[in-house]
């Protein structure tokens, strides 16, 4: 994986106080973007994980992008991942990926799901260089587009024991 530099670039879990910089990451980057509510909801349930990863400028830290997921038993789900478009083909989704993996893994989940909108080429290459598999076909799941989802599941066990030259 190429790796952001660790004194320019941190990851640590959402707070409400940055509420207002993921929102705005969030309207911009989807044509049905999730609310505050959504958010807050996220924040307050204990099974959900809402990591942020923040470029640091001296004394400021600024949101550049964010991935939710829910570990539930020995599965992670993978609800939401958002790049600042101004921000984005700099490696911040990877970072983001494999952090909340790597996460997951340690609190013993064995794999990861999500879905992904078909058209959406990019996430989908994403999640390629992690070696996602799709699953399944919902078709015209999301209704402002009439869009299908693919369903995508990594085994974990199977990724982390992989060499680390295989890795993104």
């Amino acid at each position: 994986m190429a790796a952001l530099d660790s004194n320019c670039f941190q990851i640590e879990l959402m707070g409400f106080e940055d509420m207002e910089e993921v929102l705005k990451i969030e309207r911009s980057s989807f044509p049905a973007p999730w609310n505050r509510k959504i958010f807050t909801g996220e924040l307050e349930n204990p099974q959900s994980y809402v990591f942020l990863l923040k470029k640091i400028m001296g004394e400021e830290k600024t949101v550049q992008g964010y991935i939710c997921l829910w570990v539930v038993n020995n599965e992670t789900y993978i609800s939401n991942l958002a790049v600042d478009p101004s921000c984005q083909r700099q490696g911040i989704a990877t970072a983001l990926l494999y952090f909340a993996l790597e996460y997951s893994f340690k609190k013993k989940s064995k794999r990861a799901i999500l879905e992904v909108r078909e058209h959406n080429y990019p996430a989908r290459c994403l999640y390629d260089k992690f070696d996602f598999r799709q699953i399944e076909i919902r078709p015209n799941y999301y209704k402002d587009t009439d869009e299908s989802a693919l369903i995508l599941k990594l085994e974990l066990t199977m990724f982390f024991s992989l060499s680390t030259t295989k890795k993104p």
